[in-house]
């Protein structure tokens, strides 16, 4: 009886480990996929550039 109760409960602590294993990747995949296709949207935009703070900053360093 203590035998068969002991390969049932390492069964269970290796199913419950492989879970927890591939939750935890999942959850990571996820992530990192939404971080990247924020990145990829961030980068196509256009950045607005203001001529007068260039200027001004030009004109300060001479």
């Amino acid at each position: 009886m203590y035998i068969s109760r002991w390969r049932h409960s390492r069964r269970y602590l290796y199913i419950g480990v492989s879970l927890l294993f591939f939750l935890t990747l999942f959850i990571h995949f996820q992530y990192f996929t939404q971080r990247l296709d924020f990145d990829d949207k961030k980068s196509q935009q256009s950045t607005y550039c203001d001529q007068t703070i260039i200027r001004k900053h030009f004109m300060n360093d001479q």
